[in-house]
């Protein structure tokens, strides 16, 4: 930023700037993924990040984090699709970058890790774009077992015990 050196008398002052973002937009989908109508909470990771970023002079710090966000479901296309914020891949990093989806049902938990380095180091990927269309099938919590996919909790029967306590 430039101050210009101006009088006292002078009451408007053209200060000028550059600005640039700190953070980076990205979006990510998934395409091709069945068993979506069973699906009770997903959420997306990605390594290789960015823990934070300075105003001063844009550096980052050198220790990469995973950063967490939500997505949601789209049944009718099949895909599931989040828009996150982050500071950026470390420049200085050499890992790939990994994007991990975890998905909750009724009958557990399920992953799946995609190595999207290629995507995200790609200079002509200039809409911060990643696109998954490996086949994804989520099993449906019904399926195997007693058929209650969770709903159905059970207690052991009670087994009393008698204790003699003296009271004096």
């Amino acid at each position: 930023m430039e101050v210009p050196v101006h009088d006292r008398e002078q009451q408007i002052i053209h200060l000028h700037m550059n600005m640039e973002p700190l953070v980076e937009s990205w979006t990510f989908i998934a395409y091709n993924i069945s068993g979506l109508q069973y699906v009770n909470s997903l959420v997306v990771r990605m390594t290789s990040q960015a823990p934070d970023r300075y105003l001063w002079d844009g550096h980052r710090t050198v220790r990469p984090v995973n950063i967490e966000f939500p997505a949601i479901v789209n049944p009718e296309t099949y895909s599931i699709k989040t828009v996150f914020n982050t500071f950026g891949k470390l420049p200085e990093f050499t890992g790939n970058a990994i994007l991990q989806v975890e998905v909750g049902t009724a009958g557990g938990r399920y992953r799946w890790q995609y190595d999207v380095t290629d995507q995200w180091d790609n200079p002509d990927n200039t809409q911060h774009l990643i696109i998954v269309t490996e086949h994804i099938d989520i099993p449906d919590p019904g399926q195997g077992g007693d058929g209650n996919a969770g709903f159905g909790p059970s207690v052991n029967p009670w087994q009393g015990e008698v204790i003699d306590i003296p009271i004096s």
